[in-house]
């Protein structure tokens, strides 16, 4: 946030109050933006702290209330002149005047009447979030120049969920006070803030300010200036004993429906029919009293559409009301809307659902069925034609849908065949029979059945699946992990171990390989499109729009100058820092090889630490962090750890055999969780202790009688197995009041401990307890809890690596996103068999730009950043990967003396080429291995090179290098790995892997293997810019190419960056080429 001077004040707007704050109109000089700044002084006093984190928390819940002033920001500052600690909120300016200042007897019924209407509105929602505003008065309801309500100052609300004895002291009170809050302040209930409503629309109507409580009810049966309508809903609000007011604002709606119908224009009346079985379903829920009849039902329902909007999908018609939604078909022969299903709503959910329906001005009639022909008004069909109208304007406003399918709708139905392809092309297995033995299944495999290619180990799973006839779904029942296979008699005998004895096997069928849980990861995305799709996410801007390229995102006005925790970040990661936090939705950062992304997530999550760590009574803010990949996360974890002061409050979510294991048996939940439940145990067992000391008897005691008591409540263990003489003396011995109360004490305590290895509540706990929670971006959902956990950032690692659809499924988790990655880099993988077996449904051209690409290219500068000075590579090796990938923007960090080999003859040399283009061409080109659609490649005289050339480094060296071997194919990979096995080598310490498999890592040397050579202009792989990119920037010192020279330099081939990488290795000091010949 900015400091106290740096918005110029306007104007005073009011003086120090009781809650030691005063309000001032603030202007921000660089873009002339009005804002309302609170200054809350004495904030390092708890009673003022307290009063400053209310109204914080309290504004921050409800931001997207209409009828609420907006909170724009917020800090603590220390005042420039007198050194004073205070708190300020940032406030949207309101233009307009208070209800105080304004002349309420020169306004109109219907003025008044939706003042009401919308004070109601805001005080419901708040609330419905549990915050009692405590100070409902005219001074504190904004009318804008809209004349729309805007409440103001929550400084001494109550929040139900907050406890604070710092702020539970007497406020001073006024006429609009409760009388209960007259007594003290914390009395305040719901039913006080409907006492403030009251005095409000006394003064409202009267012109006159509220009596004291004692006469309130006298004064109004004899005032005037209400309608005689008003004056007991008025007279109930303002009772003295608040069991008489009314319970919640929805009752009070009840009785204001046929006021505000008579008053506010009502311009159309729509006829509604229930049948018998709807209207009993209302009951049932619990919407209507139990004791209502079918005549009551146009006066009941009516009060549930105080205000109405409707929405159209798929031509059913959604009445949304208070606290129910009413779905209904339209009888164009009978102009009648006919209620199919009913669905209860709750306010948070409706202030949602509003945005998207039309608000139209009717009253609800619902009469008998039978009756509809004698109706005198039925507006149903103006209606069906406004709602039509605005809902189609809706879903096409700024073409947001279209544009929204036309870039992501292709991914349903990649994921939908992808899918299919899983089920259906599966290795099925026919057997003709099974024998159980102990926790082994044999199953006698059909005569002619063999397992094939396929890869068996004990962690693979086999299932049966079994088809529900109803609904035509395949359940996927586990029969056990593989164990071992034979042939016997011609036929192959394939064995399971299982935990849990398979239910309901055929005698004869078919099982397979387990696919459920690449269904469940399809299953996830395909939801969190249908979230997308729907704008079901926790971010308030429309997320829909701005991935669409509808709206840009925005960024916070009001955000500060930000002193960094690591002094080290180069102003570029600087600046994506405050990028970062600055959004108010979504940041794009782009990190190139070695520029130091990973320091700036670091920076980033700190940041947000430390606005936890200042604002302790605040909600804290909590962090999704994932990747594509579990080595990226557990990276990020262990860069994050090492850089941190203190142990971050982090859970690692993931299988365990997927994690690393010190991550995994510090931060892994399941080992957090046996760590809480120890420690728990411990100190409910040393109390437990304390306790048997009380009853006067051991531990082991009580543990043995409660083994036996334990088993009366099994159902399948016999009476006389349980040691009813036993139970009998320990309960003698613990049969006074006190004694039988502390032994029920001890029975409660441990079920409940025996119990929580299993209980879920745990896992939320955990949960709720964690600041940062960290996963892969599709398997952090797998956690039940984690399913229905917000998160006020996501931060993405590898975001560019993602596919759409795997990035939704933590897009509509969080408040804020940040992604991280390069989309010059490595692509997401998609595969490509899929799509092209299904051309006629399927454009490949709609997955080549991947979301951060896309969103990288379309994004304002203020919402996206590009990191420029690489820190990894020698200056050679870095100037290479800028010239040829990044348009020379790359700048070189590392100075070159840090990054020398003190290899002999490499001295001065960074990037060697040794070319293959002297061997003969049976000797240098290319063996294809495999079939024609599933070919990979090898290269034996590259191989032979690449051995040579680490005998030669190895023989050089006098100290340990790490050397990483890169090739682009699996074929290659398999062959180096196989040499390499057979070497020994005195220093050098050999890593072989494709590509794919190398990116975020680093090497000091790397070997990169380009395999083809051959008569054809076809290069495959090694047209991929990306792929090029990570193979030749993992190299910190050194850089050695192997491969065909004259081959690969050919600027025919459409794509080809070798033209371009040979003529920077021509050209540059500190490159050379060497050649080989026959002899390598």
């Amino acid at each position: 946030m900015p400091k106290y001077n740096e918005l110029k004040k306007v104007r005073r707007l009011s003086d120090r109050s009781e809650t030691n704050s005063i309000v001032d109109l603030v202007k921000d000089n660089e873009t002339g933006i009005l804002y309302v700044r609170k200054t809350i002084f004495g904030v390092d006093q708890p009673v003022y702290q307290g009063i400053f984190i209310r109204e914080l928390q309290a504004l921050q819940r409800l931001n997207s209330c209409e009828n609420i002033v907006k909170i724009i920001g917020y800090s603590n500052m220390i005042m420039t002149k007198s050194r004073d600690k205070v708190g300020c909120i940032f406030l949207e300016y309101v233009s307009g005047d208070t209800l105080s200042n304004i002349d309420v007897v020169r306004l109109t019924s219907k003025q008044k009447f939706k003042i009401v209407k919308q004070l109601l509105s805001s005080i419901e929602m708040a609330h419905n979030e549990g915050i009692i505003h405590r100070d409902v008065n005219p001074n504190n309801i904004m009318i804008d120049d809209n004349e729309d309500v805007k409440v103001i100052d929550f400084g001494i609300c109550k929040i139900k969920q907050m406890i604070n004895s710092a702020t539970v002291f007497q406020m001073r009170t006024s006429l609009y006070s409760a009388p209960e809050v007259h007594l003290h302040s914390q009395n305040a209930t719901e039913q006080s803030d409907l006492y403030s409503i009251g005095a409000v629309m006394y003064y409202l109507f009267t012109g006159e300010q509220p009596p004291i409580a004692t006469i309130f009810q006298e004064t109004i049966d004899n005032a005037s200036g209400f309608d005689i309508e008003l004056r007991p809903i008025i007279r109930k609000l303002v009772a003295s004993n608040p069991i008489e007011r009314y319970k919640n604002i929805s009752e009070l709606r009840g009785d204001l429906t046929s006021v505000f119908k008579r008053f506010l224009d009502v311009h159309f009346t729509a006829v509604i029919t229930m049948d018998h079985e709807k209207f009993t379903k209302l009951k049932n829920l619990n919407l209507i009293p139990k004791n209502s009849t079918i005549k009551d039902l146009d006066l009941i329902v009516s009060r549930n559409y105080m205000e109405l909007y409707i929405g159209q999908l798929d031509n059913i018609y959604k009445f949304l009301g208070t606290n129910y939604c009413l779905e209904c078909f339209y009888g164009e022969d009978t102009n009648v809307f006919l209620v199919a299903e009913i669905k209860k709503v709750v306010p948070v959910e409706r202030e949602f659902i509003k945005r998207k329906f039309c608000e139209i001005s009717a009253r609800l009639n619902l009469p008998d069925p039978k009756t509809i022909h004698r109706l005198s008004r039925n507006d149903n069909l103006e209606i069906k034609n406004i709602v039509d109208e605005f809902c189609e304007h809706y879903r096409s406003k700024d073409n947001v849908n279209i544009e929204y399918k036309k870039n992501y709708g292709a991914w349903r139905d990649l994921l939908t065949l992808t899918k299919k392809s899983i089920e259906d092309n599966v290795q099925r297995f026919l057997y003709d029979s099974y024998d159980i033995k102990g926790n082994i299944c044999s199953f006698k495999l059909h005569k002619g059945v063999f397992l094939g290619d396929t890869v068996f180990n004990k962690e693979t799973r086999l299932i049966y699946e079994r088809k529900n006839k109803k609904n035509n779904k395949t359940k996927l029942i586990y029969v056990g992990n593989y164990y071992d296979d034979s042939l016997v008699d011609e036929h192959v005998i394939l064995k399971t171990r299982f935990l849990q004895k398979p239910l309901s096997l055929p005698s004869k069928g078919s099982i397979c390989l387990d696919y459920g849980e690449e269904i469940i990861n399809i299953d996830r995305q395909l939801d969190a499109l249908d979230n997308m799709e729907r704008e079901n996410y926790s971010c308030q801007y429309n997320l829909k729009e701005i991935i669409s390229g509808i709206s840009p995102p925005t960024i916070d006005p009001l955000y500060g100058k930000i002193k960094f925790f690591n002094e080290r970040l180069d102003s570029y990661q600087k600046a994506a820092v405050e990028k970062a936090l600055r959004s108010e939705s979504l940041t794009i950062i782009q990190g190139p090889p070695g520029t130091g992304k990973t320091n700036v997530v670091i920076e980033i999550i700190r940041q947000i630490l430390k606005i936890n760590s200042n604002y302790l009574g605040l909600p804290e803010k909590k962090i999704l962090l994932v990747s594509q990949s579990h080595p990226a996360v557990d990276k990020m974890l262990d860069d994050l750890i090492q850089q941190s002061q203190h142990r971050p409050n982090l859970i690692r979510v993931g299988r365990d055999e997927k994690l690393n294991d010190e991550i995994r048996e510090e931060f892994g939940l399941s080992y957090v969780k046996d760590n809480w439940i120890k420690n728990v145990r411990s100190k409910c067992n040393k109390l437990a202790q304390n306790y048997c000391e009380e009853l006067r008897v051991t531990y082991t005691e009580f543990e043995s009688y409660y083994r036996e008591y334990e088993k009366k409540f099994v159902s399948n263990i016999e009476p006389e197995s349980i040691n009813e003489n036993e139970i009998l003396e320990f309960v003698s011995k613990t049969n006074t009041p006190k004694k039988e109360k502390i032994r029920k004490i001890l029975e409660i305590q441990k079920q409940w401990v025996d119990g929580l290895q299993q209980c879920e509540e745990a896992d939320l706990y955990l949960i709720k307890n964690t600041t940062i929670i960290a996963g892969t971006c599709t398997g952090f959902i797998s956690n039940r809890v984690l399913r229905d956990t917000s998160f006020d950032y996501v931060i993405v690692d590898e975001a560019a690596k993602a596919t759409y659809p795997e990035l939704a499924v933590s897009f509509s988790k969080a408040e804020k996103i940040i992604l991280v990655g390069d989309h010059k880099q490595l692509p997401p993988v998609l595969d490509l068999d899929i799509i092209e077996e299904n051309e006629d449904k399927l454009d490949k051209k709609d997955f080549v730009e991947g979301l951060f690409e896309k969103l990288y290219n379309n994004f304002p500068e203020e919402n996206r950043h590009r990191l420029s000075i690489q820190y990894r590579m020698h200056p050679v090796i870095g100037s290479l990967i800028s010239r040829v990938f990044y348009e020379n923007e790359i700048q070189n960090g590392t100075p070159e003396k840090e990054r020398i080999t003190g290899i002999p003859g490499y001295d001065n040399i960074s990037i060697e080429w040794i070319t293959t283009s002297k061997i003969s061409e049976f000797k240098r080109k290319e063996e294809q291995i495999g079939d024609k659609e599933k070919a990979t490649y090898k290269n034996s005289s590259e191989i032979s090179i690449i051995k040579s050339k680490l005998y030669e480094l190895d023989s050089l060296l006098t100290r340990i290098i790490k050397v990483g071997v890169i090739t682009a194919y699996r074929g290659q990979k398999s062959a180096i790995k196989e040499m390499i096995k057979q070497q020994k080598f005195k220093y050098i310490q050999v890593e072989v892997d494709t590509v794919d498999a190398f990116q975020g890592g680093q090497k000091e040397i790397i070997i990169y293997s380009t395999v083809r050579s051959s008569k054809s202009n076809r290069i495959g792989f090694l047209k991929s810019e990306a792929r090029l990119n990570v193979s030749l920037s993992r190299a910190q010192s050194l850089l050695i190419i192997v491969g065909d020279l004259n081959f690969l330099n050919n600027p025919k081939i459409i794509g080809n960056k070798f033209p371009e990488i040979i003529k920077y290795i021509k050209e540059t000091k500190g490159c050379k080429i060497t050649e080989v010949g026959e002899n390598l």
